[in-house]
């Protein structure tokens, strides 16, 4: 059984909050159209890399 340290959870549950909030902020200062275009770039990149991994997954479900 693995023993929590309550300090270290409060912790960690603060960071959290902290960073979701400026994830979000960061997220806001974009324009819809700059959005957008990052979507299309991570979209990319993970059609990609799943398209390397799995070679003859064309044309099927995941």
């Amino acid at each position: 059984m693995e023993i929590i340290d309550p300090q270290q959870a409060l912790d960690v549950s603060l960071w959290r909050q902290s960073k979701r909030k400026e994830l979000l902020a960061s997220r806001a200062a974009l324009s819809v159209s700059e959005r957008q275009a990052l979507g299309r770039i991570v979209a990319t990149y993970v059609i990609t890399t799943i398209k390397n991994k799995y070679i003859n997954i064309e044309g099927k479900i995941l």
